[in-house]
């Protein structure tokens, strides 16, 4: 079937990124990778990732927004509120 079809494509997009992880390990990989897995709804691992990766540079607006984004697709929405609103606040390119 359709579905079972994309499952198996899932299954075998996840297993190539994860051989290309295992080779390549810097840091951009890793978030690329915390971001495609959000997509197919593995908030968890990708909220643990973005957490990760904001301990070692937590003044990154980029890497705050993707935090959000994978917080409001889990309906985490207070968390994401009151990140959206501190970078909003932060964001030289907002002030008026």
């Amino acid at each position: 079937s359709y579905a079972e079809a994309g499952l198996s494509h899932a299954a075998k997009s996840r297993d190539l990124f994860l051989r290309a992880l295992s080779i390549d390990t810097s840091e951009k990989m890793r978030l690329d990778y915390a971001s495609l897995i959000m997509l197919w709804g593995d908030f968890i691992t990708s909220e643990e990732i973005f957490r990760q990766a904001l301990l070692l540079n937590p003044d990154s607006f980029e890497l705050q927004m993707k935090l959000a984004g994978v917080l409001l697709a889990s309906q985490q929405y207070e968390e994401a509120e009151k990140i959206y609103l501190l970078q909003l606040r932060h964001d030289p390119s907002n002030q008026k």
